[in-house]
């Protein structure tokens, strides 16, 4: 298969998969702002970048492993794989829990560190401790929607096909987290 047809069968999914992830924080922003008023709306606003730092994190640490697994599946060492992915999952375990733990005990420090008003501070924190309750509840269905579609997908699909089911996955996640906060919110 020429390169370029590949690179677009792998790009299309992803795509979807960002518009989605954009969609739900459209949807958390339209909540926060018609629901909880200006000074929540202001705090999705002033955590948003605090989250896309750790964010940047495990992102980074996710594609240094997919380098590593990718050179060695390459190269045919499926026991080497077996040992990176393994590693990764370890890693990725190790890292969620030090940005969590980071994150709970300095939420405030990093709020003051990029001048967050005091009207809002309050409710950024919150908010940041609050979306994981959502971030939790969604992932479970997210995950296993994914896994199902990918199983589905693969066998027409390939690994194209194990991409196309992250959309799905995502829209699943977004959906329910935005019914579940409607709902408390009404």
């Amino acid at each position: 298969m020429h390169p370029d047809r590949t690179l677009w069968r792998f790009w299309i999914p992803l795509m979807f998969s960002v518009m989605f992830q954009q969609i739900y924080n459209i949807a958390d922003s339209m909540i926060a702002g018609k629901f909880a008023g200006e000074d929540a709306l202001a705090a999705v606003g002033a955590s948003y970048p605090i989250t896309i730092i750790f964010m940047a994190f495990a992102v980074g640490r996710n594609l240094g492993a997919s380098v590593v697994v990718s050179r060695l599946f390459g190269s045919g060492e499926i026991k080497g794989v077996k040992c990176a992915v393994t590693t990764a999952f370890v890693s990725s375990f190790g890292l969620a829990t030090i940005l969590t733990v980071f994150g709970y005990f300095f939420s405030s420090n990093m709020m003051e560190w990029i001048h967050t008003p005091q009207n809002i501070m309050a409710d950024g924190i919150i908010r940041g401790a609050g979306a994981m309750t959502y971030f939790v509840a969604a992932a479970v269905p997210d995950l296993i929607i994914r896994i199902l579609f990918a199983l589905m997908f693969r066998k027409n699909y390939g690994s194209t096909g194990i991409w196309m089911a992250w959309p799905f996955g995502w829209l699943a996640a977004t959906v329910l987290t935005s019914e579940v906060r409607y709902r408390e919110n009404a």
